[in-house]
């Protein structure tokens, strides 16, 4: 298999990409925390 190499590696856009993604995975893991504690009390549509 030919070794490909990250072309954004050590870059800024590398860690913008890395602080936007983690910030989008806690906003979902939040969002999906609260859902279930809203189902748990009711409010599910």
């Amino acid at each position: 298999m030919a070794d490909k190499k990250n072309p954004y590696s050590g870059t800024q856009t590398e860690k913008n990409l890395q602080a936007a993604f983690a910030g989008e995975s806690q906003a979902r893991n939040k969002y999906t925390y609260f859902a279930s504690v809203a189902k748990k009390e009711g409010y599910e549509q």
